[in-house]
């Protein structure tokens, strides 16, 4: 979204499709459609080329417009109190996509949604005089906190001054909140803003919870999972480094939704010291509620190839998930299997439903429960899938 024209420039955004940076002499043309090679060792390649052309009659209508002009912006909802930083990456181009080394800088702002700056920086970004040899920038950071829950409007300027026009690369930009610690490792998303990552860390109990953030509903007050827990069956049978590799079976097809249980692993989590009554004790399990998101779910056929299909969103409301201080293994445990097989704890909400999707955890609040001996959360899949049948040997 932009508002893109002054009394001079207007401001052009192009994607660009970048070049195989394995092959040699990866040189971009010079036209005006760049095509260079991403930030070496980053995975995914969202490049964006923000060049201003002059516009000697603007429209009539930008008499009208309040908001600053000649930028580039999103508009998302950020949270009060919370610190966020959004990162990126840099090239110097030319007005015909080359590469190039510039002394002029660029803006990156947050405005509020009266176009009131939060926070901000201008700099120059980096370049090379060899097409041949891009040199991006390290990774950029913009740290700040909001000051009020609400809309905000994350852009980004071709020129830091007004009265020259700009040209420069922004590459895999990233808004997320921050403990302090800088950006996480950057996660390529498409037009549904939902990714897979194959890097994840494992962290500390701490770190894991820190992921959950605390909001009430009313009397309801629970902890939600900031990002979405999100599966991808095709990426599975089709990635080798996917982490989804040996939990699920690959090199099958059409995997849908049986049953579905969750364990709070931790001890003394569930904390009846101050429990109104006795009944606690024989209470193991906190309550969840958890929602499938499936609106573009890949469905894979038997040739592999997979079919998008929405199916909505589906819910377990109020579910019971264990807290016996368990941990659940594969081969699952007698033991464990008995508690699974319990109606109250397995829920059949999900069924038929396909297994890929965006996963949205809440996990209510009460008296018995402490949170900060939490330690993980299993998700228990029971699911089906189809296979192969040949019908002739070699076929």
């Amino acid at each position: 979204k932009a508002n893109r024209c002054d009394d001079d420039y207007c401001l052009a955004v192009r994607t660009v499709v970048p070049c195989d940076s394995t092959l040699s002499g990866c040189v971009p043309p010079e036209s005006v459609d760049a095509n260079i090679a991403p930030p070496a060792d980053v995975l995914g390649s969202g490049i964006s080329w923000l060049r201003e052309d002059p516009h000697p009659a603007p429209p009539t209508e930008a008499s009208d417009f309040e908001e600053p002009r000649r930028l580039v912006y999103q508009e998302v909802e950020l949270f009060s109190g919370e610190t966020y930083v959004l990162s990126w990456w840099d090239l110097a181009l030319d007005f015909d996509g080359v590469p190039t080394v510039s002394l002029d800088d660029y803006g990156v702002l947050v405005f509020d949604e009266n176009w009131t700056v939060t926070a901000g920086d201008y700099l120059v970004p980096s370049g090379s005089t060899d097409p041949s040899e891009e040199e991006w920038s390290p990774r950029r950071e913009l740290t700040f906190v909001v000051p009020a829950t609400g809309i905000y409007r994350v852009a980004f300027q071709a020129s830091g001054d007004s009265t020259a026009p700009g040209s420069v690369a922004i590459a895999n930009a990233q808004l997320e909140v921050t403990d302090g610690v800088g950006p996480s490792v950057y996660e390529p998303v498409e037009a549904s803003r939902l990714g897979l990552s194959t890097t994840c860390s494992i962290g500390r109990p701490e770190t894991f919870r820190s992921q959950f953030d605390y909001r009430c509903a009313g009397d309801d007050c629970y902890y939600e999972l900031r990002n979405g827990l999100t599966i991808d069956t095709h990426a599975a049978n089709i990635d080798p480094g996917n982490p989804l590799r040996g939990k699920i079976a690959v090199g099958n097809y059409n995997y849908r939704h049986l049953n579905t249980a969750l364990n709070m692993v931790g001890t003394g989590v569930l904390d009846c010291s101050e429990a109104a009554s006795e009944g606690c004790f024989g209470s193991g399990y906190i309550e969840y509620t958890l929602h499938h998101d499936a609106y573009s779910a890949a469905v894979i056929p038997h040739d592999g190839i997979p079919e998008y299909f929405n199916f909505g969103s589906g819910a377990i409301n109020r579910g019971k998930g264990l807290a016996t201080e368990r941990y659940i293994t594969l081969p699952i445990g007698s033991a464990d299997a008995a508690l699974l097989q319990q109606p109250q704890t397995t829920k059949t909400e999900f069924m038929g439903r396909p297994l890929s999707g965006v996963y949205r955890l809440r996990i209510h609040d009460t008296p018995t429960l402490d949170w900060q001996k939490l330690e993980d959360i299993q998700l228990v899949l029971n699911y089906r899938y189809w296979s192969r049948v040949q019908s002739e040997e070699g076929l």
